[in-house]
């Protein structure tokens, strides 16, 4: 910690980057105690690699639907390749139109699944708007100052009345779940955005080349896998078709990073 505050000083970085900083490094001790795992274990046959991330994550591997079943092998390869990440809330982990490097299973916490364009819409970025006021809820004081804000309470505050949100967050993806999958499988840009959900987001992650190398070997988890995308995806469409046509699609900041400019 003293080492952000110092960097933070020396470079002058703004109060609320600092503060966001701070949140990462909090919440990474809190994950992690202290200690890296792929650190400490670099070195070490795979066997002994194995056996210890096998432990670590028996929790996720013991509940993930995928991984019910599934032979031991992929079940093993997948817990060598994982590689752990930490999210803030309001942080996206995907944006539509990027390349999909990855694709990432929920360990705790969770995300809702944004489709941009509907947002784009519903809420032209940085654009103050007011809610209509619903019974029992107080709406016509909430105030939304960007994109994120504008998803996120929508997901966190479902009784609200907000006409302009349908259609802007599509899904939302708890612990225990997998996303990114579809870039992966269809080798496009992702198709929506996602944003986490919850105060922070314990994601995995394996790397498209680790995606590449493994399922292979595996095909009817690569089956699987593309059985659950495009029942995600048919789920999905149908209600996007719907809406009038998209305008494009432009990056969003966070809310925080307008303290920064």
């Amino acid at each position: 910690m003293r080492e952000i505050n110092q960097f933070a000083i020396c470079n002058e970085l703004p109060a609320a980057m600092h503060q966001r900083l701070v949140a990462y490094a909090d919440a990474h001790w809190s994950m992690r105690k202290g200690m890296d795992a792929e650190a400490v274990l670099r070195g070490f046959p795979r066997c002994a690699r194995s056996d210890v991330m096998m432990l670590l994550y028996s929790d996720l591997l013991k509940a993930v639907p995928l991984f019910v079943g599934s032979p031991p092998g992929f079940i093993e390869d997948c817990a060598c390749a994982f590689e752990p990440n930490i999210y803030l809330q309001g942080d996206y982990l995907m944006q539509k139109g990027e390349v999909g490097g990855e694709m990432m299973f929920i360990r705790l916490g969770s995300v809702i699944v944004v489709d941009d364009d509907t947002v784009l819409r519903a809420l032209p970025p940085w654009e103050r708007i007011k809610a209509a006021g619903t019974e029992g809820n107080d709406a016509s004081e909430l105030q939304f100052v960007s994109v994120v804000d504008f998803c996120l309470s929508a997901s966190l505050n479902p009784n609200l009345n907000l006409p302009a949100v349908a259609g802007c967050v599509v899904a939302i993806r708890g612990e225990k779940e997998f996303i990114g999958e579809g870039a992966l499988v269809d080798g496009k840009r992702r198709s929506m955005s996602i944003l986490a959900r919850s105060t922070f987001c314990h994601t995995l992650h394996i790397t498209r080349s680790s995606f590449d190398y493994i399922l292979p070997h595996y095909p009817s988890i690569q089956k699987r896998i593309t059985r659950i995308h495009r029942t995600r995806e048919t789920s999905i469409r149908p209600s996007l078709r719907s809406t009038p046509e998209a305008v494009p699609a432009a990056k969003h900041r966070r809310p925080s990073d307008e303290a920064y400019r």
